[in-house]
């Protein structure tokens, strides 16, 4: 009797790792998943507001300038933004997002060194300037 109960408990353990290792897999997928979600919806966040910024900027004309700040990073990563003809793309580590924006101009601007710019319209036109 006892070498079969023996072998009853280690079939009992077997199966047990079995299931929780499904388990574990699971929880890792969808906790992936969500975050994925959030840092695409913290990128987007950010592709408006500097698309506001720039826009803003576009329509009070020249001479205008303001200061603004977004979020240092998306994930934990700096990010990039690059604003071309309508189009705003938000990037960070193997990602890549891209937005719409009614500002027809070019702009860039990265989070590596800091995460406060200003937004200016002059003679020369709209872009983004570090602070």
């Amino acid at each position: 009797m006892k070498g079969q109960s023996s072998l009853e408990f280690l079939a009992f353990v077997s199966l047990s790792l079995t299931m929780l290792a499904v388990l574990s897999g699971v929880v890792v997928a969808e906790q992936s998943e969500f975050l994925s979600g959030q840092q695409s919806d913290a990128s987007r966040k950010v592709a408006d507001e500097v698309s506001f910024e720039l826009e803003m900027a576009l329509v009070q004309g020249d001479y205008y300038s303001r200061v603004f700040s977004i979020p240092e990073s998306i994930g934990g990563a700096p990010y990039s933004v690059n604003a071309t003809r309508g189009a705003l793309k938000i990037s960070w580590r193997n990602r890549t997002i891209v937005e719409s924006t009614r500002f027809e101009g070019e702009a860039y601007l990265t989070t590596r060194n800091t995460n406060v710019f200003r937004a200016v319209h002059n003679s020369s036109g709209v872009f983004l300037v570090e602070t």
